[in-house]
């Protein structure tokens, strides 16, 4: 629910500085999905790896505990090329920081629109 939250605010009209990706995705049902960003969780320690080097590539980050779950959410905009996107994702999702349970942030290509 929080990622949720996040994620609604770091695309709301008032953030000028910050667009939505405009690159694609296709899901495992073949349909288009823009890829916002991912969700992590894992240790301190590990999720300040992957922070770090979230950071390190102009991304932005927001962290959450969820009674004792530690979150870490990523978040894509219009200046993160997919290359960048999806090579962090996979580093993420195959344990390069360490041990992390991930999540893609998808939404069916038409539902964000550019300030």
């Amino acid at each position: 629910m929080i990622a949720l939250a996040l994620l609604l605010a770091f695309v709301a009209p008032q953030d000028a500085q910050r667009r939505p990706p405009t690159f694609t995705v296709t899901a495992a049902d073949g349909s288009k999905q823009t890829f916002l960003g991912f969700v992590a969780f894992g240790t301190e320690e590990v999720l300040g790896k992957l922070d770090a080097a979230a950071k390190a590539k102009n991304l932005a980050t927001a962290r959450a505990d969820e009674g004792g779950k530690l979150e870490l959410m990523v978040f894509f905009d219009s200046k993160t090329d997919k290359k960048t996107a999806t090579a962090l994702y996979a580093q993420a999702s195959s344990g390069a920081f360490g041990a992390l349970q991930t999540g893609m942030l998808l939404v069916p290509q038409g539902a964000v629109r550019p300030n």
